[in-house]
């Protein structure tokens, strides 16, 4: 499912200032767009007299709420940079705005970008009168697969699982007991996201009753039913990764692509989750260390090539080695740069991968305990899958929306 949207929308020319000399862009003018009802504050006050005189400079917009019926969508004005031009940006979860949870959810960006204009222009009438849709860009779309496992127990065992894994560009972050993080937040291309939906729903419901809100905990109770034992992955797509898949980050374009092939939204999960889920490739069910060594050897007995080098029973013993070496002090430890090179370092993995100890399997080794999991492509034994309920319809925002 499509699980969040952020949208940059240009603002026309009534919305500017007139462009000075020193300005790449316009800057905005917020006169119009306070009429509107939108806040503005106040960088900088200068106080002219010791009465109530004072002057005010930089004007901007703070985050404002803009609320639904279920939840509520962030909104901000962002003025001119010298390598930008002021933009309206909205942003929220379209399966949050529409239906009060996000346990499953529509793939149809379309119906997604519309739940988010449509609760904008209903909020203020004339703001797109402001506002130049036809350009508006995606800065970011979130993207989710799910699987279903036999119990809350396996979800979390999963989760620690994928706890100290990394690779290539994809590095491990911070994590909470039921959910763990890739990459930085900062990025221009990708966050990765992976967490218990069942955890995640009972907190949002706990809330609800909490605040006294018994519609929305009546809708998250059926969801909380629905997400038993579910685990997420949620791959948080962001402005040059959108660029390098569609060519385009502007959101008309975008739309009509992935309504031209709807398997995109597949391509952009993929590619995000690319570099962890290579990480299990190759693990073979390898049950002791005599059975590594003789899987070593057994390979440089046929004279065999990895990565473009033949391996010898020479290098096959140093391979063997640095395997011991990575279950005595951990996989960081043992592959240190202090204690190998770069290039002997991903020689003697790829040697490894080809005799099935994959990399995710030997980031596990922390030189303390010895993983007892099942590893994960065996355990979850199923894609991550875009699951909803049977009968699942998209909601009508006519009906939502309504005055």
């Amino acid at each position: 499912m499509n699980d969040w949207m952020a949208i940059n929308i240009p603002l026309k020319e009534k919305a500017l200032r007139d462009k000075l000399i020193s300005e790449e862009f316009p800057s905005v003018n917020y006169k119009p767009l306070n009429k509107l009802g939108l806040r503005t504050s106040a960088k900088d006050v200068y106080w002219i007299d010791e009465i109530q005189h004072c002057k005010i400079t930089d004007l901007t917009h703070p985050w404002e709420s803009v609320p639904s019926c279920f939840s509520g969508m962030a909104i901000k004005i962002v003025d001119s940079t010298k390598f930008a031009p002021a933009y309206l940006c909205i942003k929220g979860s379209p399966a949050k705005l529409t239906q009060g949870h996000n346990a499953y959810g529509t793939e149809d960006l379309e119906f997604c970008a519309m739940a988010l204009l449509v609760l904008l222009e209903k909020a203020y009438p004339t703001i797109s009168s402001l506002l130049d849709i036809e350009n508006a860009e995606l800065s970011r779309m979130d993207i989710t697969r799910s699987s279903r496992l036999g119990s809350l127990h396996q979800v979390m065992a999963v989760l620690n699982y994928l706890r100290p894994i990394s690779n290539r560009q994809t590095k491990k972050s911070d994590g909470y007991d039921t959910s763990l993080y890739f990459g930085s937040g900062a990025s221009t291309r990708k966050h990765l996201c992976v967490y218990s939906k069942e955890k995640e729903i009972e907190v949002d419901l706990k809330q609800a009753i909490r605040r006294g809100q018994d519609q929305k905990a009546k809708i998250l109770k059926s969801a909380l039913e629905f997400s038993r034992n579910l685990i997420r992955f949620e791959a948080r797509i962001k402005k040059d990764l959108i660029i390098e898949i569609f060519g385009t980050k502007k959101m008309k374009d975008v739309i009509a692509q992935c309504k031209e092939n709807p398997d995109l939204l597949d391509v952009m999960f993929q590619r995000g989750w690319k570099d962890i889920f290579d990480s299990f490739e190759n693990q073979d069910d390898i049950r002791c260390d005599e059975e590594v060594r003789t899987r070593l050897f057994d390979l440089a007995e046929v004279d065999a090539s990895v990565a473009g080098k033949k391996l010898t029973k020479a290098k096959a013993r140093n391979v063997y080695n640095t395997y011991v070496r990575i279950l005595h002090d951990g996989f960081d430890k043992a592959l240190h740069p202090d204690s190998m090179s770069s290039s002997t370092k991903y020689e003697h993995l790829a040697v490894m991968k080809a005799i099935g100890l994959s990399r995710a399997y030997l980031q596990q080794q922390d030189g303390e305990t010895q993983s007892n999991v099942v590893p994960i492509i065996r355990l979850i034994d199923i894609a991550p899958a875009d699951l909803k309920p049977a009968g699942y319809e998209v909601p009508d925002l006519r009906e939502i929306f309504a005055a």
